[in-house]
């Protein structure tokens, strides 16, 4: 009988447990994976970070920092597509985020695309963000 009810007990405790951690939202989640991503970026293990970065878009699909830390994943990772494509996400939900205006730039340079980069550069200049003239006195 003592038995039974410290299993039950204990299945009550467990499951309050399980109650509580899955009641996070998502945008908890998704910064929790953001955090972890960043981390292992740091640590130079970018595909666990990709993997992070995957987890915190799905969990916060608005979350412009996920996507702007899953492009530079993908661009250090030399899949420029990729890194574009979230640029651009990211800039969707944010187009005065000046990071991602200056790596976009980046991208579309090294795709080739130099007026493009230009365009970026410059927008990312006139939104303040500093110590671009190395990139843009190239531009027309």
């Amino acid at each position: 009988m003592f038995r039974s009810a410290l299993n039950y007990c204990s299945l009550i405790i467990l499951t309050n447990f399980l109650l509580l951690t899955s009641c996070e939202s998502g945008e908890e989640k998704a910064k929790q994976h953001l955090a972890a991503g960043i981390d292992l970026t740091m640590k130079r293990n970018l595909e666990g970070a990709l993997t992070e970065f995957n987890m915190a878009v799905s969990y916060d699909p608005e979350n412009v920092e996920a996507y702007f830390q899953r492009a530079n994943t993908h661009y250090n990772m030399y899949n420029v597509d990729q890194a574009l494509t979230d640029y651009d996400k990211a800039l969707e939900l944010n187009p005065e985020h000046v990071d991602a205006l200056t790596n976009r730039g980046n991208a579309k340079f090294y795709n080739g695309d130099r007026d493009g980069a230009c365009e970026d550069w410059k927008k990312a200049e006139q939104l303040g963000k500093e110590n671009l003239s190395h990139k843009t006195r190239f531009c027309k």
